[in-house]
């Protein structure tokens, strides 16, 4: 179950560090497309906290009413997505 008043358990890991610096992180907001910075090892909502578009009262209403993704260049591969908590369950780490 979801503790949704609690969204620290979306916040980036010591063990994210790889894969976060190896996407591209992006957001729809107001009609554009927002990209981040390139090796960004935070999370979305480390990213859009940041950037000051969430606060603790609005994240979780940000992340359902917002498109987005990455995109994994080495891959070729663009996640999209406009929920509260997006898991990827493809292994990242795998030999390809």
């Amino acid at each position: 179950m979801i503790n949704k008043d609690n969204l620290n358990f979306l916040k980036s890991k010591p063990e994210d560090k790889d894969f976060h610096s190896s996407r591209i992180m992006f957001c729809i907001k107001d009609g554009r497309v927002k990209v981040a910075p390139p090796n960004v090892t935070d999370s979305h909502i480390e990213w859009f906290k940041k950037e000051g578009w969430t606060t603790e009262k609005n994240t979780e209403d940000f992340l359902k009413q917002n498109v987005r993704g990455f995109y994994l260049p080495d891959q070729n591969k663009l996640y999209c997505y406009r929920v509260l908590v997006f898991i990827l369950t493809i292994k990242y780490y795998q030999k390809r």
